[in-house]
């Protein structure tokens, strides 16, 4: 059983949740322009997956995290 808490001490902060569907990744157009977000290593790592569903959710959460990155 769960003790139940209190909270003492409060700050006011954002909390930002991205979210990035892997199948949104699979057009040509979208491959292109979020593979070009990634460093040179990350495309040789994301070239390197065997998989159609790796390769998709690689590019997806590299490109997702290099543009929340941008926004802060």
């Amino acid at each position: 059983m769960m003790k139940d808490f209190e909270i003492t001490h409060k700050v006011d902060r954002e909390l930002w949740l991205w979210f990035a569907n892997p199948d949104n990744f699979c057009s040509k157009d979208m491959i292109e322009s979020c593979s070009s977000m990634l460093s040179p290593d990350e495309r040789d790592s994301w070239r390197t997956l065997h998989f159609i569903r790796n390769r998709s959710e690689y590019l997806a959460t590299h490109a997702t995290l290099r543009i929340a990155l941008s926004h802060h």
